[in-house]
């Protein structure tokens, strides 16, 4: 029997709170019932209910705030600095991964159009940087945008070729919304 793929999913949150957490989660638990993946969640925060996940601690510097991206950014790469995965998914912005589901849209374009801000705040530039690296790391093969508005802003922002860049939308736990008569 071959030896199990071993995936790590980065999230600062896991199965906590919020739509991406959620989603994570609920992946990273269909992924766990087959043999041959072996999970690991690095994050700071985490809500465990599957044995066969391995969760690791990531830390967040929290003050100053614009350390809060960078941190966790700093902290994975230490980590995968030291174990070898095959596989590297996150969900954050983070210094470098295989496979990235895009929660949101650039931060850039979230801070001019949506927060309507001029001057980005030292976090934004942060942020923008680790999200800068992320995107021009080679080891970047899949991004994953939950919408047609994030793909067009990601493709307009980004250099990422038409094979690389798929949307996946978060599904919806139908059961949550099921009314007992």
């Amino acid at each position: 029997m071959p030896k199990p793929a071993k995936i790590a999913i980065v999230i600062p949150k896991y199965g906590t709170v919020g739509g991406g957490e959620g989603f994570a989660r609920y992946l990273t638990n269909e992924i766990a019932q087959y043999d041959e993946f072996d999970l690991h969640v690095l994050a700071n925060q985490w809500r465990a209910d599957n044995d066969n996940i391995t969760f690791h601690k990531i830390p967040i510097i929290h003050f100053p705030k614009w350390c809060t991206t960078v941190s966790f950014a700093y902290f994975v790469k230490r980590h995968l600095n030291r174990t070898k995965y095959d596989l590297v998914h996150t969900h954050e912005r983070i210094f470098s991964a295989n496979v990235f589901s895009a929660h949101s849209i650039p931060h850039a374009i979230w801070i001019r159009n949506v927060r309507h801000k001029s001057l980005p705040s030292l976090f934004d530039w942060a942020t923008m940087w680790v999200e800068r690296r992320m995107y021009a790391n080679d080891n970047l093969q899949f991004v994953l945008p939950v919408s047609s508005l994030s793909d067009t802003l990601i493709r307009n922002s980004f250099e990422l070729s038409n094979k690389q860049v798929k949307i996946l939308p978060p599904g919806i736990d139908l059961r949550r919304f099921k009314r007992d008569k």
